[in-house]
């Protein structure tokens, strides 16, 4: 399994909650995303209609909080709404096609838009939304969108981070980590499910290292499991379902990688998250500075080397042919000194 796949569970079992995964192992890719909402629609038909079901992404959302206190505020938005689907709302939206973002509704504070990555709902009204399959092409964003879009009286955006919040960043945008949980500045709200998108769990350097938002907000809370499943090297070979070839385990070399990503992002064009931040720092500045005067003293040491001896060959070679080429009565030329 994907180790990303830390993040949620050992924060939910941390909140005495155990996540049920669905699709591991599954060849459902981001071109076939009518797979996750057909694995939820399987999932949802063997459940009681007021069952209340968490549908999260699997690697990049953290439960902060109690199945008591994640009840209690989702039954608070379903009494004050009577909408039993509450899905979690983000500042921007996507995709931005078929009328999606013209036709939401507008909201007090910044997060507006569904984003599919995170829903909270009784049994039933699952049911009822997913209602027939939806072909494996289709993108689970949009198909929900197109769905509230149609049926606005049954789906709540959670606009005020009661119960779940989309986080792009922590430590700055009125987003911080407080007393072990997320707290939202401007709702005055800490959810107790935080999902954290886009920028939120793409690569940061910090100190030298590749990290997210999400992974600092793991670190912080979870060390010792963040180190053990999260912060490590391993390099070797996994054989079939019985045995692990470990040819390396333990800290990672990052000034390497980081050198070799300065090159790879200089000099071939490369593009990702690594090279922009990089590139914005002047880590790789130095680092290629370095490895220039690296190659010009070898280049120098090897010419130092190799190049006198080429200048006593190419002295040496007339008296050599004269040697070898036994004409009688040849002489050394005057100056040839070998």
């Amino acid at each position: 399994a994907d180790r990303r796949l830390a993040y949620l569970q050992v924060s939910a079992e941390a909140n005495q909650i155990y996540p049920e995964v669905l699709g591991l192992g599954s060849n459902a890719g981001w071109a076939q995303l009518g797979a996750k909402i057909n694995a939820l629609r399987s999932y949802v038909a063997t459940k009681a209609d007021e069952d209340v079901v968490i549908a999260a992404d699997a690697y990049d959302v953290l439960v902060m909080g109690g199945k008591a206190e994640i009840l209690r505020v989702f039954e608070d938005l379903e009494r004050e709404s009577g909408k039993s689907l509450v899905f979690n709302a983000e500042p921007a939206c996507f995709p931005p096609t078929d009328g999606i973002c013209e036709k939401h509704p507008p909201a007090k504070w910044r997060w507006r838009f569904l984003n599919a990555g995170l829903i909270v709902g009784r049994a039933h009204a699952y049911k009822n939304m997913l209602r027939e399959l939806v072909p494996l092409e289709v993108n689970d964003q949009w198909w929900f969108h197109m769905y509230r879009r149609d049926h606005p009286d049954e789906i709540l955006l959670d606009t005020g981070c009661n119960l779940s919040c989309t986080l792009y960043t922590v430590g700055g945008g009125g987003i911080s980590l407080l007393d072990r949980r997320i707290h939202v500045q401007v709702t005055q709200t800490s959810p107790p499910l935080v999902h954290f998108v886009s920028f939120g769990h793409r690569t940061k350097w910090i100190k030298g290292r590749p990290t997210s938002y999400l992974q600092e907000t793991f670190r912080q809370l979870y060390p010792e499991q963040s180190a053990r499943l999260l912060e490590g090297w391993w390099l070797g070979i996994n054989v079939a379902a019985t045995h692990d070839l470990t040819i390396y385990d333990g800290e990672g070399f990052w000034l390497m990688m980081t050198s070799v990503l300065c090159l790879q992002c200089t000099f071939t064009g490369a593009v990702s998250d690594d090279c922009l931040e990089l590139h914005n720092g002047s880590t790789c500045h130095w680092l290629n500075v370095s490895w220039l005067l690296l190659l010009l003293s070898l280049a120098v040491l090897v010419w130092l080397r190799w190049g006198n001896l080429g200048l006593r060959l190419q002295s040496c070679w007339p008296c050599l042919r004269l040697r070898y080429a036994n004409l009688a009565g040849s002489q050394k030329p005057p100056g040839l000194d070998c």
